[in-house]
């Protein structure tokens, strides 16, 4: 009777375990270019796992709801793919030109369907500053609440350039929808748009899946 007793304790622990972790597992963001395409978007929600278009941020979400960003260019001359935070801090003022202005921030205007600019990044009511970086030596598959919980993440609101494989972990910021949420991040494979043959290769224009984890 004791080892039955034993058991069923074990279990309900690792019940519990499990349980406090949200995972989306087909997750996806494309880069910059693709930010005003409804199908596609460069914003991603921690909050339902899925990726808006700038426009959609604005009449299908809530700017609070945004955590995430992706554009394709260069920080410190290394090119590749980044998430960024949308109130990630800067040096000065943003320059929201959107050809000379601060990158990544001068990328992400709306489309011409909206003249008055309500769905520009600069024109948010709310920008997150989510908390992010990669890491190494956790194993994201395994990764239970305890684990993610134990990892500091330090105040770095962009990441390194990004390949498949790679971790990010994350904290959300005080004023998203889901504030102070920590989490987990992995790279999957990097796509071509299908509907974009002619763009075949171009990091701006491409999708990268994800795998998310997340602390309830």
């Amino acid at each position: 009777m004791k080892k039955i007793i034993f058991i069923a304790v074990m279990f309900f622990f690792a019940g519990v375990s499990a349980q406090n972790i949200q995972t989306y597992k087909n997750a996806y963001i494309f880069g910059h270019s693709q930010r005003n395409k409804s199908t596609n978007g460069s914003a991603l929600s921690i909050r339902d796992g899925m990726t808006y278009s700038m426009n959609d941020v604005i009449k299908r979400t809530t700017p609070k709801a945004i955590d995430f960003m992706l554009f394709y260019g260069k920080q410190n001359k290394v090119a590749g793919f980044y998430l960024f935070a949308p109130g990630m801090p800067v040096e000065g003022e943003i320059n929201w030109d959107n050809k000379e202005g601060t990158v990544p921030f001068r990328y992400f205007t709306a489309s011409s369907k909206d003249p008055e600019g309500a769905a520009w990044l600069k024109n948010w009511d709310v920008r997150n500053a989510t908390k992010m970086h990669k890491v190494e030596d956790v194993d994201f598959d395994k990764a239970d609440g305890a684990t993610i919980a134990a990892i500091e993440v330090r105040d770095e609101y962009i990441t390194g350039a990004l390949s498949e494989g790679d971790v990010v972990v994350f904290e959300t910021a005080a004023t998203s929808v889901t504030p102070n949420k920590k989490g987990l991040i992995k790279i999957g494979a990097i796509e071509d748009d299908d509907e974009r043959e002619d763009k075949a290769g171009q990091g701006a224009f491409q999708k990268m899946n994800l795998k998310i984890k997340v602390i309830k």
